[in-house]
């Protein structure tokens, strides 16, 4: 059996498999996330030569006794409710989808049920090594904005992790799971530079809003709690981070003048 380690937001999964293909696929495409640290979660991997493993109309995730359940047309997956130990069958023909499926879902649950941390639907874009976090519901402008971005990292224009690191929250990056990721980047927690909610508008301006209306707005915009974590816990992690940074609603037309309010908004803030 042949082992490779992948880390995110300094969680690590052991991935398992007797298959040399598949090892070296990973350590290719995974090449930023490879890991010494010791593992959080041990997944042992069987290919198939089947082009899909999951032949029912259902998929998704399934919760039965002390079991999880992930599925999918590449995909069949088993873990255990603790989050430590699992298996799953993976075709060949759909090896990375079917591995990111696993992978991006495996992380999130270790996150949002073990750590100081939420997953956001959102873009991270790093500028002057801090990250700055644009959320919004489907339409508002993520991709958008990432475009605009041409200067700057595209962490990803979906999906930002959050976790508290070294007495502060932190902003990490992800493997590409069907988002987009432009430039260099590290695989480490980054400094928070700001947090918005996007308008698209016919002007350009930012407001900072209360403490009352940013819980409002951040907890109806998508994020990924699941049915799995408690709504106190959310609540309480969304709070924390409001308080240390804020949020702010940024009105915005299609071109990157945006970037000069949040600079000017920083030099007024510092």
């Amino acid at each position: 059996m042949k082992e490779i380690k992948i880390e995110v937001a300094e969680i690590c999964i052991m991935l398992r498999s007797e298959s040399s293909e598949f090892i070296s696929s990973v350590r290719r495409d995974y090449s930023l996330f490879l890991s010494d640290r010791p593992p959080s979660l041990t997944l042992d991997i069987t290919l198939t030569d089947e082009p899909y493993v999951n032949n029912s109309s259902w998929a998704g995730l399934s919760v039965t006794g002390d079991e999880l359940r992930l599925s999918d047309d590449h995909l069949e997956s088993k873990i255990n409710k603790d989050l430590t130990c699992g298996s799953a069958l993976i075709s060949r023909s759909g090896m990375l989808m079917g591995l990111g499926t696993l992978l991006r879902n495996m992380f999130t649950f270790r996150l949002i049920l073990h750590e100081d941390a939420v997953v956001l639907h959102a873009a991270g874009i790093l500028k002057d090594d801090e990250v700055y976090i644009f959320m919004g519901h489907s339409g508002a402008g993520k991709s958008t904005v990432s475009a605009l971005s041409d200067d700057c990292t595209i962490l990803s224009d979906d999906m930002v992790i959050i976790k508290r690191s070294n007495g502060k929250y932190q902003a990490y990056t992800a493997p590409h799971w069907l988002d987009m990721h432009i430039g260099k980047r590290e695989n480490r927690g980054y400094d928070i530079g700001g947090i918005f909610t996007l308008k698209q508008d016919n002007t350009t301006y930012i407001k900072e809003l209360s403490l009352s209306q940013a819980l409002a707005d951040i907890l109806t915009v998508p994020h990924i709690p699941n049915k799995l974590q408690p709504v106190e816990k959310l609540f309480d992690i969304f709070s924390r981070i409001l308080v240390e940074y804020g949020l702010y609603e940024m009105h915005f037309t299609k071109d990157n003048s945006f970037w000069r309010h949040i600079d000017g908004l920083k030099q007024h803030v510092s």
